[in-house]
């Protein structure tokens, strides 16, 4: 998942999706994440399809980055929301937040899909 903060650097952690209806995704978000913040702030985001190892390492382990964070030419602006989209993933899920359910230390949040794109190498 790939969001934009507050000052438009990117972010981007491993996360989770699912569907109840095949037509929105559902993301279920620690209430302490980054990614947490800027949906709240933004409610846009890209989902990142991947089955590179390295990229989800990378993502899960920010720390052992140069700098703490994911290059940033790793990233393209996302076409219909603004989000960024990681360039080395296989296919990107632009999404746009229209519900939210605040459960305990989580927040269920669903989500609009606005563009599927795939990556083509």
């Amino acid at each position: 998942m790939s969001t934009f903060d507050d000052k438009k650097n990117p972010h981007a952690a491993p996360m989770g999706a699912s569907t109840e209806d095949m037509k929105n995704i559902i993301l279920t978000v620690y209430k302490t994440s980054q990614t947490y913040k800027n949906l709240m702030n933004n409610k846009m985001g890209v989902i990142n399809i991947t089955s590179n190892p390295f990229l989800f390492y990378y993502t899960l382990f920010k720390d052992l980055n140069k700098d703490g964070e994911i290059p940033k030419e790793w990233y393209h602006h996302a076409f219909s929301v603004e989000s960024p989209y990681m360039l080395n993933a296989e296919a990107s899920i632009e999404i746009r937040v229209f519900k939210i359910n605040e459960m305990n230390e989580k927040t269920k949040m669903y989500c609009r899909i606005e563009k599927i794109l795939f990556n083509e190498r």
